[in-house]
């Protein structure tokens, strides 16, 4: 076998050891979401396949620094600003049944210091709840008061991953910056080890610095032409077989990088199964904008899984999408989508940017409004406020309908493409810590809702 074979194969093992250490380790808090067991749980063993305590019962944290560990607790109340209402919206208030779908579908890749994972998704949920006004107080002043339960029924959802790869990254590394390192250290070895002939061992150290240093140029050669290759494709290329237990570390790496990053983008509805939370709704004068704040009507903290969909959540959906109940046939209108995150927030993950526009058409037989969705380009923003993504809306690719009776919205179905891409950075000597997630999909997010005695 060569020699370059031979240093192949050595960075490889030592990368996949090294990441089998990154991934395998004492259990953390992150790690144990997968199974929805926490850090204590985990520490007492846990069975799951995706979790990092499988087959280990030899935990090197002890359950009471585990505890310290543990990050602050969960807040018990959140608070989000939505925009403001009249009088004549808090009087549309009604109790409600409502069934939120939604479906996502395409790739996404993933890429963190010295690896990169990409492969296929399919996911969808369905969830059903049930909205019942419990006060309400609209003033002439524009105060407007309202508190509504909101109870979550049975969630269905399932996560499919489908082609999922790993494959080595060297482009955050500096090579470069190494290499030039590497190539003046064996410079200044070999001039130290000709000046240095009438003392043995300096020459010998020089000649080992040297060495190294050669070794370091090559390996970093060798590097550049693993960027991107998937560690399958390379023993390939060798024409040696993948050992195995590379194989399921690698496989099990990129099967729960694959899922961390689908659980960031869509949270986690299971959470919100069988549990009531209670909405306060507050405005404190005419135009200015509605706080919305909500907690768990039991008492307890609310988990990270529940505020990613109930950050969406908005009593007045009704009036936002149809604000004025004498809007003529064509006419067209505009809703800000942070008003309407119900249709598309649970779908996309994250809060939205820009306006919805919509237009009504030619009544139905059964006098329901028609309501068309109009083309438009919608961001989607992280927790700081950034823009980490787009979600395009085409011609012909949403409807909805409205009924004038119990002025209430009955359906509303969104299909769109969208764009994800969140990167973040830091850099530790030669190399250039960026963690990176991208990824297209096509999502179809269905909402339907029917008044309650």
């Amino acid at each position: 076998m060569s020699i370059s074979k031979n240093i192949i194969i050595v960075i490889l093992s030592i990368t996949v050891v090294v990441l089998a250490v990154m991934h395998f380790g004492p259990c953390t808090k992150d790690d144990c979401k997968t199974c929805g067991k926490d850090k204590a749980a985990c520490v007492e063993g846990c069975t799951h396949d995706l979790c990092i305590c499988t087959n280990s019962n030899d935990i090197s944290v002890p359950p009471k620094e585990a505890e310290e560990q543990l990050q602050p607790p969960d807040p018990v109340i959140v608070t989000n600003e939505h925009s403001s209402v009249s009088s004549k919206d808090v009087d549309r208030l009604v109790a409600q049944k409502i069934t939120a779908i939604a479906e996502a579908q395409g790739a996404g890749r993933y890429s963190k210091f010295c690896y990169k994972t990409s492969g296929k998704f399919h996911y969808i949920h369905t969830i059903d709840a049930e909205s019942r006004v419990l006060s309400q107080k609209a003033g002439a002043d524009g105060i407007v008061e309202v508190e509504e339960e909101r109870t979550f029924g049975k969630a269905r959802e399932v996560i499919e991953l489908d082609d999922v790869d790993f494959a080595l990254s060297t482009e955050r590394i500096h090579l470069d910056d190494i290499e030039a390192w590497a190539a003046t250290i064996s410079s200044a070895a070999g001039v130290v080890s000709t000046a240095s002939e009438a003392v043995p061992w300096v020459v010998a150290a020089a000649d080992i610095a040297k060495l190294s240093a050669e070794g370091v140029i090559i390996a970093t050669e060798t590097l550049r032409g693993l960027d991107g290759v998937s560690i399958s494709n390379v023993f390939g290329k060798m024409g040696l077989p993948v050992p195995k237990w590379i194989t399921r570390i690698v496989k099990s790496i990129a099967e729960k990088e694959a899922m961390k990053r689908m659980e960031q983008v869509h949270g986690r509805i299971q959470k919100l199964e069988g549990s009531t939370y209670i909405f306060s709704y507050f405005q404190e004068e005419e135009g200015a904008p509605m706080n919305i704040c909500y907690r768990r009507k039991d008492g307890k903290c609310l988990s990270g899984e529940e505020r990613d969909v109930l950050d969406s959540v908005n009593a007045f959906m009704d009036s936002k999408l149809v604000p004025d109940e004498n809007l003529g046939i064509n006419q067209e209108w505009s809703v800000e989508a942070r008003d309407i995150g119900q249709i598309l927030g649970t779908a996309t993950g994250g809060r939205l940017s820009g306006e919805l526009n919509l237009k009504r058409r030619e009544d139905m037989e059964n006098g329901l409004w028609r309501i068309e969705v109009l083309a438009n380009r919608l961001r989607v923003l992280d927790e700081k406020g950034c823009a980490s993504g787009a979600i395009v809306i085409d011609k012909d690719c949403g409807q909805g309908s409205y009924d004038p009776k119990s002025r209430t919205i009955v359906a509303m179905q969104v299909i769109a493409h969208g764009k994800l891409n969140v990167e973040t950075m830091r850099k530790i000597l030669f190399v250039k810590c960026v963690t990176r997630s991208e990824g297209e999909c096509e999502f179809r997010s269905t909402y339907v809702a029917q008044p309650l005695k």
